[in-house]
């Protein structure tokens, strides 16, 4: 009767020092997983759409299959607040080899400036949160989690309308050059229509004109903005409404003081 148990305790005992040897040497494998970011890229896609692109490297140099291995990202704001996420999948990572790939992040241009206007005059920073997940050896799940900062460009930043220059046109009116000048901190260009709007000191709108502009990614734009007006109008003291109109957003009106 006791030669069985004996067998059985001794059974019991190399079970559980094979599963100790072997969540040992799993554990030390992590030493052995490499696990790196790229630089993020911003590019502009179709759709009004940005397309935020992370690469990803991933190496097993340990012992065991990596399995079921996932990253998600989540894209926030200067706040916190979530602006867009995603998540990718890669089944299998066999010890020895190495898997290069990109995240991307889809975000709504419209939606992200619709939701933080600061983004469109003022140069931020977006933080990219990556939790990343895997089972090692078929037993072990762990998990991990990283920030990479990103820095947003305004396409908007320091934008001005300088003091209105007056020449004649006509009789009755005149023409208001008005200097128009921002930078296009973003990583893409645009084309829209700036719609300007000019009010006397007594808040009458005297003149109005839409001006089509184009401009390159990270560059600034310098251009002029011509508003026929009656000369009786003319007055020293005054603002502009600002309307900017693209592909991707319209946003306005912006007041602006002259004089």
């Amino acid at each position: 009767m006791n030669i069985p148990i004996k067998i059985i305790g001794i059974a019991t005992a190399f079970l559980w020092l094979f599963l100790i040897a072997f969540s040992v040497s799993a554990a030390l494998s992590l030493r052995d997983l490499g696990f790196s970011f790229g630089n993020p890229q911003i590019t502009l896609a179709g759709d009004n759409q940005l397309q935020l692109s992370l690469p990803l490297s991933i190496t097993n140099r340990g012992k065991y299959e990596m399995q079921y291995f996932n990253v998600t990202s989540i894209v926030r704001n200067e706040t916190g607040g979530t602006i867009a996420q995603s998540s990718s999948f890669i089944n299998t990572i066999n010890p020895g080899q190495t898997v290069n790939t990109t995240q991307t992040t889809v975000l709504n241009m419209t939606d992200l400036l619709q939701n933080d206007r600061n983004l469109l005059f003022n140069d931020s920073q977006l933080t990219l949160d990556e939790h990343v997940g895997l089972t090692l050896a078929e037993l072990f799940p762990l998990k991990a989690t990283a920030n990479v900062s990103i820095p947003w460009g305004a396409p908007f930043y320091n934008l001005t309308l300088e003091n209105p220059e007056y020449r004649p046109y006509n009789a009755t009116h005149f023409i208001a050059t008005v200097p128009i000048s921002f930078e296009n901190h973003a990583e893409f260009g645009f084309s829209g229509t700036i719609q300007t709007e000019m009010f006397n000191g007594g808040g009458t709108i005297i003149a109005q004109s839409n001006t089509n502009i184009s401009v390159s990614q990270r560059s600034p734009y310098e251009g002029f903005v011509d508003l026929y007006l009656p000369i009786s109008s003319i007055s020293s003291l005054g603002h502009f409404e600002v309307h900017i109109l693209t592909s991707f957003m319209n946003y306005g009106p912006i007041v602006i003081p002259y004089g």
